[in-house]
């Protein structure tokens, strides 16, 4: 065998290990892949939906923002249509959506009121809840002349076994 050969041979080893995937790369891949498949069947991608000049935008802008427990939150900005259609297409421990309220804007004001049962075992979350909207009523009427009732106040609860949430 020449020399030439021998390095012929040599190079198409290097080249062929190289380019030839190990059985355990090829295990790796597969594992990804149906990692990947379950998470996406667990949470599946929003419907399409048909673009129109005159209709609502179909694109979906996502924002990230560090929370107070270090951990990430998404935010999606949509028209109300499609908004509720990705809602309604989540499971259901997973539908929690926040209107982000644009500076110098018109808007209503909004409370996000939550605490821990458990940690809190004698406070009576909708008792505190009232007492907070009687204070927000009296501060409003002496700090901008605004009076309502608490009629007016719309209540939305989302609590759990573990936790008290009003909205």
């Amino acid at each position: 065998m020449s020399s030439t050969s021998k390095s012929d041979n040599q190079l198409e080893t290097v080249v062929s290990k190289f380019y030839k995937p190990t059985a355990g790369a090829w295990s790796e891949s597969i594992l990804h892949l149906r990692k990947t498949y379950k998470e996406h069947k667990a949470k599946p991608i929003p419907p399409t939906f048909e673009f129109r000049l005159d209709g609502p935008s179909v694109s979906w802008k996502v924002f990230r923002h560090l929370n107070e427990a270090m951990s990430y939150a998404k935010y999606r900005t949509k028209d109300c249509m499609h908004m509720w259609l990705n809602h309604k297409s989540r499971p259901v421990d997973e539908r929690c959506t926040y209107e982000v309220i644009q500076e110098n804007f018109p808007c209503k004001l909004y409370f996000d009121l939550e605490f821990n049962k458990i940690l809190n075992p004698n406070k009576d979350g909708i008792k505190m809840t009232e007492i907070f909207i009687k204070c927000i009523i009296a501060s409003m009427v002496e700090d901008f002349n605004i009076e309502f009732s608490a009629s007016d106040v719309l209540w939305l609860d989302a609590s759990t076994e573990k936790n008290i949430a009003v909205i």
